[in-house]
């Protein structure tokens, strides 16, 4: 994730960058928006992983979002 992009930000564009597709994250919401705070859609899960590399181990937090292809409502993809 960016320093300057929301969760919901980084998962369209880590989307489109590894797979091309155009996406929108979905999910449940609680309409809990005002004028000074906009809700986002739940994750389907909260991921607290350790990661591992050769020198160095750290933990961070995964968001799992459901997303939709925006393509299928516009007449679906087409792989060739």
């Amino acid at each position: 994730m960016l320093t300057d992009e929301t969760p919901r930000e980084a998962a369209i564009r880590e989307f489109k960058e590894e797979t091309g597709l155009n996406v929108e994250v979905i999910g449940e919401q609680n309409n809990l928006s005002s004028d000074d705070a906009i809700e986002e859609p739940k994750p389907i899960a909260i991921m607290y992983e350790t990661v591992k590399y050769p020198n160095e181990i750290h933990m961070h937090y995964d968001l799992i979002l459901r997303t939709a292809n925006l393509a299928s409502s516009r007449g679906g993809v087409k792989f060739f």
